[in-house]
């Protein structure tokens, strides 16, 4: 932790400053894109969790 601390100051970076209006709506879009995708994946993965340990029990 110590190295950590010693590495630097940490610096504040105003990204919706630095992309600009349009350029932070654009970012915003794509992080609502990812996490809405994500959470599809995560819904598919529980799916095939279910299905695997359904077919590693065997059949009935």
């Amino acid at each position: 932790m110590e190295a950590y601390e010693a590495w630097g100051k940490p610096v504040k970076i105003d990204y919706k400053a630095l992309a600009g209006e349009e350029g932070w709506q654009q970012h915003l879009m794509h992080l609502e894109e990812v996490l809405s995708l994500l959470e599809k994946a995560e819904s598919h993965a529980s799916a095939l969790r279910h299905k695997a340990k359904a077919f590693a029990a065997g059949p009935k």
